[in-house]
């Protein structure tokens, strides 16, 4: 009996410890996942041109918006970085053949995770005509989202600039163990074709003539200029929060 209790107390010992280095092991992962460090804006200015330096940020989902009825297609969940709650907003305009929106990627993740409740980073497509593969590629995106992978499909989009043809875009699909079916369903979908449609509408609607573009709030800005501006423009808005100072259409919001 003395032997059958020891052998007890040291299998409970041993799942014991393996379980607090499973513990020690998924908090380290999570630490390097959401764990802030200060940069250089020197260092955030290299990030521009290597996307993929730091980890990708997990995606959140917006509920989907009220509809404005002007606009062509219809609203869908968006991906994101950062809480549905956070009083600051950035939508950003992007098209995944545009060499500068690749840029805001690094820097983007950087501000998710130093605001990491007051800011969230939501993505949304604007396709230009002019790119003949970009509207494609939106689709692919957006069903990768459906999936909540979207921002790490579209690092792979923004490292293969020149592979964005159905069959490269099922690939990577397959790269990141998305379920293929479920992936080719919803890059076919009407639905998915809506809600890209719909998101182009919204940049026309807000006069965003180029990519990338952004709404931080009720701020706008056409193109990249760099990280130390667009943090400017939030921090401003912290400085006045108004529950009025929103991105919107009609008095509707994006």
């Amino acid at each position: 009996l003395k032997r059958m209790r020891c052998h007890v107390v040291s299998i409970l010992v041993v799942l014991f410890l393996l379980g607090a280095l499973a513990h020690t092991s998924g908090t380290e992962n999570m630490q390097g996942l959401y764990a802030f460090k200060e940069e250089s804006l020197e260092t955030i200015r290299q990030w521009e041109n290597k996307v993929g330096a730091t980890p990708p940020v997990p995606q959140t989902t917006t509920p989907v918006p009220e509809k404005v009825a002007k606009l062509k297609g219809n609203p869908g969940p968006s991906p994101a970085m950062g809480p549905n709650s956070a009083p600051i907003k950035i939508f950003i305009f992007c098209d995944f053949q545009c060499s500068n929106c690749m840029r805001v990627v690094e820097p983007m993740k950087y501000l998710a995770r130093k605001f990491p409740s007051q800011v969230q980073v939501i993505a949304k497509q604007n396709p230009l005509p002019s790119h003949k593969l970009a509207y494609d590629a939106a689709l692919g995106a957006v069903a990768a989202s459906r999936q909540g992978k979207f921002w790490e499909y579209s690092e792979i989009l923004y490292k293969n600039p020149r592979g964005l043809a159905k069959k490269d875009l099922m690939s990577y699909a397959m790269q990141l163990g998305l379920d293929m079916l479920q992936f080719n369903k919803d890059i076919e979908s009407q639905e998915v074709r809506d809600q890209v449609e719909y998101e182009r509408s919204l940049a026309d609607a807000l006069d965003i003539t180029g990519t990338p573009g952004f709404m931080v709030n009720s701020l706008k800005q056409v193109g990249w200029a760099s990280y130390s501006h667009v943090q400017g423009m939030v921090q401003r808005r912290l400085s006045s929060l108004d529950s009025n100072d929103k991105c919107q259409v009609d008095g509707i919001s994006c």
